[in-house]
């Protein structure tokens, strides 16, 4: 709350900028929007950094071949080329595949900014830890997707059907996407929107929510972008994230300030002494 101690009217336009940039919608906004373009960025970049490990990344695509083989669960190729019998489906699940990633999880992080912040600030925090040990473990463990493996009878959907989303050329062309399967953080990015949902959502919404990382799960196992042990590794890595308290979403009360999207909690109190206006913390050192 911002409260005028001197000037009145004469210093209200002063006032109104400090209301505005101590509130969310200032200088806080800024923060969000540069915190999560360099996490982008990083993320991009750490990518980029493996993509050299073409052999490593191979090497390991057998080896989750042959975890999944002896679990008996190797269920990839046929879950791929069951889905490719329909035109009409493929392209439903491509396109679940490309809109209900990126595109999505800015939706929802736009709608609790907007409506629910105190809900954003864990939502955004167990977003960015869980791809923060997603691209540790992209460094660590490159992996290759099913799709760069047609001799094994896959067939990349996206390619083939689009919408393409990957770059045309060599096997370096697209680092972002080609040897980094493990975790898939498509699964572990619909999971961190439904726990978001779930911690606004009443009733019969809340295990609605939920069927979202299923889905994406057999969606990135279709479009063979993903085994489906990178499934567990994105939903592991935002569990693993999840340990801090500051990073669930679903614990946070349902306060009526929280519901109405009212941002007062969030304000920096300010105070005009002097015909100008300052943080209570010049106030007090210039006393």
């Amino acid at each position: 709350m911002i409260e005028i101690l001197e000037g009145g009217v004469r210093h209200g336009g002063t006032a109104r900028v400090a209301h505005w940039w101590t509130s969310r919608w200032g200088w806080r906004l800024a923060a969000e929007v540069g915190v999560l373009a360099s996490l982008f960025v990083l993320y991009r970049w750490v990518r980029y950094l493996v993509r050299d490990q073409v052999p490593t990344a191979f090497d390991n695509l057998e080896l989750i071949r042959s975890i999944e083989g002896a679990m008996g669960l190797l269920v990839e190729q046929p879950v791929n080329a069951w889905s490719v019998r329909s035109e009409l489906f493929v392209g439903v699940v491509n396109r679940y595949y490309v809109y209900g990633h990126f595109h999505l999880m800015l939706l929802v992080m736009a709608g609790l900014y907007l409506f629910r912040h105190d809900v954003y600030r864990p939502f955004r925090n167990l977003l960015v830890g869980s791809t923060a040990l997603g691209m540790v473990i992209h460094w660590l463990f490159p992996l290759a997707p099913p799709r760069l493996r047609p001799d094994l009878g896959f067939v990349d959907t996206v390619a083939e059907f689009g919408p393409s989303v990957y770059a045309s050329g060599s096997l370096t062309a697209d680092e972002a996407n080609r040897i980094a399967a493990m975790p898939s953080l498509h699964a572990g990015w619909a999971l961190v929107v439904a726990l978001g949902l779930m911690a606004v959502c009443q009733g019969r919404c809340r295990r609605w929510a939920l069927l979202h990382p299923a889905i994406m799960t057999f969606v990135i196992v279709a479009t063979a972008n993903h085994w489906w042990l990178d499934a567990v590794g994105g939903f592991a890595v935002v569990a693993i994230a999840a340990l801090h308290p500051a990073a669930r979403p679903w614990t946070v009360r349902r306060s009526g300030a929280g519901e109405r999207g009212d941002d007062r909690g969030d304000r920096i109190p300010v105070r005009s002494v002097g015909g100008d206006v300052r943080h209570p913390e010049l106030v007090a050192q210039s006393l």
